[in-house]
């Protein structure tokens, strides 16, 4: 079972899956829990910017993230 707000599974609502990941904040946390997902996903996320490079995350990422 993952800690709370690490990769824990929400509600289905409508097909979609919802997971919380709430302190997956910098690029290295997103990318362990991007990895963790099968299937197409909607991304969402914020907080302060932290000076880390999105790019090599995107491009990573482009084919598995819906939205």
């Amino acid at each position: 079972m993952p800690l709370p707000h690490r990769c824990q599974k929400g509600p289905l609502i409508a097909g979609l899956q919802f997971i919380d990941d709430l302190h997956a904040t910098g690029t290295h946390a997103q990318r362990a829990a991007l990895s963790c997902v099968s299937g197409k996903l909607i991304l969402m996320c914020g907080g302060f910017d932290k000076g880390d490079n999105y790019d090599e995350l995107l491009e990573k990422y482009a084919g598995k993230v819906a939205a």
